[in-house]
């Protein structure tokens, strides 16, 4: 189900790289993003986790989402590196941010000078032959967010209609040891890469997790090119998840 092989990771897990084309099916631009906060659970990029420019990155368009009323996704949250054991692949790096404990590929670190709108903290990798090739979003949302359903409905369709295609997985409900409960939507779609102009494939995939008790909730969005990750590996990305306990300890 998924498009043809093409060179160059765009960006991911995170929630921000860019602007998509809107459901006319036209192509979308840059490494996708999450959407601005418009789901109720209002993250900001591509779906609802928030998107728009981001600052000093040329690549990422932006989206028109907006927040919803009561909703605010906080600044800026610092990423640190973790020595937990969330089952990741071999030569990724796992991740805190605030009480999330999450893996990505290890080329993918958290940003200065790259950033994706809305987001608390953006990953990228190195620019590849001058080219964006993958980046990863962390939304941090505060407010009235909303239930895990409502989140992920508002997600599916600002997603939906900024790639102009249809989820090729989920929405789903995944585990999330320690959350309140978890989803995934995955896309599959042609964007044309920032620094380069040129039309290539990419994988992107959707993380929203509910939180057990009063406080933040979170959005996280891996996204790259074809030539970068594989479907396992987004499923790898989305199985790292873990929320962890008041003490700072892995749930149970």
């Amino acid at each position: 189900m998924m498009r043809a092989a093409v060179t160059a990771s765009l960006v991911v897990a995170a929630l921000t790289l860019t602007a998509c084309s809107g459901a006319d099916g036209g192509e979308a631009t840059g490494p996708v993003s999450e959407p601005a906060p418009v789901r109720t659970d209002a993250s900001s990029t591509l779906p609802p986790r928030g998107p728009s420019e981001p600052a000093g990155d040329p690549s990422p368009s932006s989206s028109s989402a907006e927040p919803e009323p009561g909703t605010t996704v906080a600044p800026a949250t610092e990423a640190v590196p973790s020595d937990l054991d969330v089952g990741a692949p071999e030569g990724w790096q796992t991740w805190q941010v605030d009480r999330v404990v999450f893996a990505l590929p290890g080329d993918l670190v958290p940003s200065a000078d790259r950033s994706i709108p809305s987001a608390s903290v953006s990953f990228f990798a190195p620019l590849r032959d001058g080219e964006t090739v993958s980046g990863a979003a962390f939304f941090v949302e505060t407010g009235a967010v909303g239930p895990l359903q409502v989140r992920t409905q508002l997600l599916e369709q600002v997603r939906t209609s900024q790639t102009g295609t249809e989820p090729v997985r989920g929405p789903e409900e995944v585990d999330v040891p320690g959350s309140a409960g978890a989803t995934r939507i995955d896309y599959a779609y042609d964007l044309t890469v920032p620094e380069t102009g040129r039309s290539a494939a990419s994988l992107q995939v959707d993380v929203t997790i509910q939180m057990p008790d009063p406080g933040p909730n979170y959005g996280v969005f891996l996204n790259a090119l074809t030539t970068e990750v594989t479907e396992a590996d987004l499923t790898a990305f989305v199985a790292s998840f873990r929320v962890l306990d008041a003490g700072g300890g892995l749930p149970g």
